[in-house]
């Protein structure tokens, strides 16, 4: 008998997100997805990034299927949406 295993790590379907550009207060739609390999159950968390105040970024993240990968749901999507009022 021979087995290999591997190591966990997520991946994305696509190598980065672009949004497009749009007038102020117009919301830009985004969508990916995120697979898990070699994971039972995992909860995913984020945090936004920014040089002001994360309060202040206009950036919403939302996991339309839940937000656990699992054996059963290895497949996430991700749904992003930037709407800029200034």
């Amino acid at each position: 008998m021979h087995g290999v295993g591997i190591h966990p790590q997520l991946t994305f379907d696509c190598p980065e997100l672009i949004l497009s550009p749009v007038p102020l207060r117009t919301p830009a739609h985004g969508a990916f997805t995120i697979e898990g390999h070699g994971f039972d159950m995992l909860r995913l968390k984020y945090r936004v990034l920014s040089d002001s105040y994360p309060s202040k970024v206009p950036l919403r993240i939302h996991f339309p299927r839940g937000d656990v990968l699992s054996l059963a749901r290895p497949r996430l999507p991700v749904h992003i949406v930037f709407e800029s009022a200034t």
